[in-house]
């Protein structure tokens, strides 16, 4: 009889916990990620697509992973994006922001569309017109049912913030309408994102160039000011104005790009200003991890930073100045 009422006692106690698990998964977001740790944690993957920009943003909070991808690199890369992804095991996205549309950052979108769930995608106001062009990339998001938001200067100005777990985003750009070609109307049209973890923060220029980055400095002031920054086209000389600079003043700056497109005066111009420089041409995909306070460069692992910061983690010391 011990021996029926120990099994009864097991059999109410599994029970219950089947129970409770069926409650706690139908409680999480179809688009979250349940992870195996409970650590509270940003990271940022920047991947390595050539002349081009994609990047994801994992904030993880209570055992699950919450997800926003910027950009979406050229169509060539789309197998690697593909292959990056089922490696570090990112499945879905809460949103998806493409900062404006030019093939480097939208070309691998319809294959992301096809293969990733995602709840919601914002772009710039003047993607609006090619975007309805782009008929593959239309029927995606019909598909999906799905809804195209577009961000221009008059929202900002009211306010664009989302909440990605407990990570803030707010949309600074675009922060005017620009006239002038459709490239570069185009550029500095682009949306430009700050996450706020805690007390970190990150900076996405897109490809906004000078004259977004002038109207931001009016606008926003110190507000710019943040950890890291993503370097604005590519490290091309058309952005990264030392103004610029010396308002964002992060401790560490990430160049997504292919050799042809980088400039010199915009690497010295960072150096000068003792900011840290990873680019993806020479190392690779890049990661970076955030407790709230401290940035810590995960890859490469080989990174030496050339300047310290009491905020800044990192395995090699011996070529630090």
């Amino acid at each position: 009889m011990k021996y029926k009422k120990h099994i009864s006692t097991v059999g109410l106690f599994g029970l219950f916990t089947l129970i409770f698990l069926f409650f706690f998964h139908s409680n999480i977001d179809s688009n979250s990620t349940v992870i195996p740790d409970n650590s509270d944690k940003l990271l940022v993957h920047i991947l390595d697509v050539g002349l081009g920009d994609c990047i994801v943003v994992q904030c993880f909070s209570s055992k699950i992973a919450h997800n926003l991808l910027i950009d979406a690199g050229i169509k060539d890369t789309s197998y690697n994006i593909m292959s990056y992804f089922k490696k570090n095991a990112i499945t879905n996205f809460e949103f998806i922001f493409l900062t404006h549309f030019h093939s480097d950052h939208y070309g691998g979108i319809s294959k992301i569309f096809q293969n990733f769930p995602y709840n919601r995608f914002i772009t710039t106001y003047l993607a609006k017109e090619k975007l309805i062009r782009k008929k593959d990339i239309m029927l995606q998001l019909q598909t999906k049912k799905i809804e195209p938001e577009f961000i221009g200067p008059d929202d900002i100005k009211l306010g664009k913030n989302y909440m990605l777990g407990n990570c803030q985003i707010s949309v600074l750009g675009p922060p005017d309408f620009f006239s002038g070609d459709d490239f570069n109307q185009t550029n500095n049209s682009s949306l430009v994102l700050q996450l706020i973890y805690k007390n970190t923060k990150f900076l996405f220029t897109g490809d906004a160039s000078k004259k977004s980055e002038e109207s931001m400095i009016m606008l926003y002031g110190n507000r710019l000011k943040s950890d890291f920054l993503k370097v604005g086209h590519h490290g091309s000389f058309t952005s990264s104005s030392q103004d610029f600079i010396s308002k964002v003043s992060p401790i560490i700056a990430a160049v997504s790009t292919g050799k042809k497109h980088r400039r010199d005066v915009i690497l010295d111009r960072l150096d000068k200003n003792k900011i840290n420089v990873v680019s993806t041409f020479d190392s690779g995909n890049i990661t970076l991890k955030s407790d709230g306070t401290i940035l810590e460069i995960i890859t490469p692992e080989n990174y030496k930073p050339k300047y310290l910061y009491a905020n800044l983690k990192f395995e090699n010391l011996e070529n630090a100045a």
